[in-house]
């Protein structure tokens, strides 16, 4: 694990300074701490900053192969790496080193840019080929470890996070409306895109080449369709599957020079990924946090995980210093990220980073097996759309927002629920491939923004889908790789902890896909199949208990210890000056939060972050 930079020349014989790749990496530092190196050549020059995770000694990069006309450095894991090594080798390959970064270099030298579609694991990956004086970059199937780059008439930078890339003062910073805009009806700026115009993100499983000035991307890998027929094979057979998979799973991911535990909610992705590893070690060290609103805390859940598993738990109540967390926060993301679920999960992997270098996750169990609310919601909307008539459902959408919204988690809310759902179907009348996780409808934008920053958009900034698509299709395509995986990357590697998602190998989720949709959810369950298998491993009380989410009290904050910051972001004055927002509509929707009106936390926080972002932004 670590981070990535560099650089290519569009002019062959101009060189490319080091200077300015070390300061790319010097940008990136806690993201390798462990080691660094650079590899400058006219006209290219290619840095990383290295977490020492397999082969401690051997692994130094940049590294090139024998003949020295190929260099690569590489952000990730690659957990089939011993398999090809051992195809290579039998076909004449000599290897120097232990690591996984050389067999990439030795599979590249036989199937140039198709190797991608060979490796198994989290990567980002950079490649100077001399010979054709070309740039290679390539990025894993679901998007879990993140590249950035910025083209222009000058050359081609990239780097593992945007700030990276803009350590290169020829890259203009100016701000992307359009982006903007989607950001507000996501809390996350969708790929390829970023807040910045000169700026994209190489998407999810594609590979890119720059030579001589042109670039060219292509996608090796697109998220398979969800099946909604009936299945061709018992449940039993599924059950053992998918369990098979899932062992290989995450004993691929056990593989560490290094220390290695677990995230423990006390949910079901994190206790069955936590099962599966005792299962093969033995010995787990397991790690979670909580604070004091009885709510949102789930440490009681997770010591019962951890006691009927035999792990090595440790937990902590922290407090989460959210107003002076955020600005150095945002720099990690480099655009604005409204998900507050950043905040504890960086908590975390801090806590966690004391003991181990590596830590499992269940990160992508939902969008994979089913676990979202708004997966049933979408069915059930889809049904009260079909049966219920235009009038009955317009006055029902006149007579929601009367009701008041209690500040507890909306899972635990009829109240909350009844109104997201009401919302939720007004929002799939308009768009059908809208996913709940829209925080802001075009209705909202159209009142919120000022003349002058409409002007600026082209059709309001979402990525549009087929009406027929499913929901978990959506969110493995958008919501995954841009929101929970940006979001672990970031905080996760801001402490110089890898965190590796057992739910994301490619070859279950492309098994899942396949499983019909009765399996994984219905209009009353949800993780259908996954429940099954957990009942092997797991007590029934961790199995059926409701979802809660990785979610922190921003209702109650915004309307307690950080209601003076928000009216301090979000003032008249404030808003005014930066003209995107009619003052007046913000002013009211503070008003309706902190009257009970609402729960507009989550529209008011994507504001907050946005402003707090522009701010540093200038001062810069």
């Amino acid at each position: 694990m670590c981070g990535i930079a560099g650089k290519v020349h569009a002019d062959r014989q101009r060189p490319v300074s080091e200077a300015l790749v070390r300061r790319m990496c010097d940008a990136m530092s806690y993201r390798g701490p462990d080691d660094e190196g650079v590899h400058v050549e006219t006209p290219a020059g290619i840095g990383m900053r290295r977490l020492k995770i397999i082969d401690l000694e051997g692994g130094h990069q940049p590294m090139a192969n024998e003949d020295g006309s190929l260099w690569l450095v590489f952000n990730g894991e690659i957990y089939n790496y011993r398999q090809l090594r051992s195809d290579l080798e039998q076909r004449g390959h000599r290897f120097a080193t232990a690591s996984d970064t050389e067999v990439i270099l030795h599979l590249f030298e036989e199937q140039d840019t198709a190797c991608f579609s060979l490796l198994r694991g989290m990567f980002a990956i950079a490649l100077w080929d001399r010979r054709r004086c070309r740039l290679v970059l390539a990025r894993d199937r679901l998007g879990k470890k993140p590249l950035f780059y910025a083209l222009n008439e000058e050359g081609l930078t990239f780097g593992s996070e945007l700030n990276v890339v803009l350590q290169d003062e020829t890259i203009p910073a100016e701000i992307d409306e359009q982006a903007i805009d989607a950001y507000l009806s996501f809390l996350f700026v969708p790929q390829p895109r970023t807040a910045l115009r000169s700026v994209r993100k190489l998407p999810a499983g594609a590979h890119a080449v720059y030579e001589d000035g042109s670039f060219d991307v292509q996608s090796y890998w697109s998220v398979p369709a969800i099946s909604p027929g009936e299945p061709s094979r018992p449940v039993e057979q599924l059950e053992e599957e998918v369990d098979g998979l899932l062992t290989d799973a995450v004993n691929d991911r056990l593989v560490s020079d290094v220390p290695l535990g677990a995230f423990l909610s006390g949910g079901l992705d994190s206790s069955l990924i936590t099962a599966y590893m005792c299962r093969a070690e033995g010995d787990v060290r397991t790690f979670a946090i909580g604070f004091e609103e009885g709510s949102f805390n789930e440490l009681d859940y997770a010591r019962q995980v951890a006691e009927a598993l035999g792990t090595h738990h440790e937990e902590f109540t922290v407090s989460y210093d959210v107003r002076d967390l955020m600005p150095d926060l945002l720099d990690h993301f480099g655009e604005p990220f409204a998900d507050s679920s950043a905040i504890p999960a960086f908590h975390l992997s801090r806590m966690t980073r004391r003991d181990v270098t590596v830590a499992l996750s269940g990160d992508g169990g939902d969008e994979v097996f089913g676990g979202y609310r708004r997966y049933t919601g979408w069915l059930w909307a889809r049904q009260y759309q079909r049966w219920t008539p235009a009038p009955f459902r317009r006055a029902v959408d006149r007579l929601a927002p009367m009701l008041r919204e209690p500040s507890v988690y909306y899972g635990q809310s009829r109240r909350k629920r009844f109104r997201r759902f009401v919302e939720f179907s007004a929002a799939l009348e308009e768009d059908p491939s809208s996913s709940w996780a829209f925080f802001l409808l075009q209705a909202d934008k159209a009142r919120l923004y000022t003349p002058a920053f409409a002007e600026c958009l082209e059709d309001g900034g979402r990525p549009h889908s087929a009406a027929d698509i499913d929901l978990m299709q959506v969110d493995q395509a958008t919501y995954l790789p841009d929101d929970i995986l940006a979001k672990m990357d970031r905080t996760s590697m801001a402490c110089s902890l890898e965190v590796r998602s057992p739910f994301l190998d490619h070859r279950l989720v492309e098994y899942m896909a396949a499983v019909p949709r009765r399996w994984k959810v219905t209009l009353r369950e949800r993780k259908i199949l996954l429940r099954r298998i957990a009942r092997k491993y797991l007590p029934d009380s961790i199995i059926d208990r409701p979802k809660q989410g990785f979610s922190i009290p921003l209702n109650g904050w915004l309307q307690g210890p950080l209601r003076d910051w928000m009216e301090e972001l979000l003032s008249t004055h404030a808003v005014r000056d930066r003209g995107y927002f009619e003052p007046q509509v913000v002013r009211t929707l503070i008003d309706d939060h902190l009257q009970g009106r609402r729960d507009l936390s989550q529209q008011l926080w994507a504001l907050m972050v946005l402003e707090l972002w522009l701010r540093r932004r200038t001062r810069r």
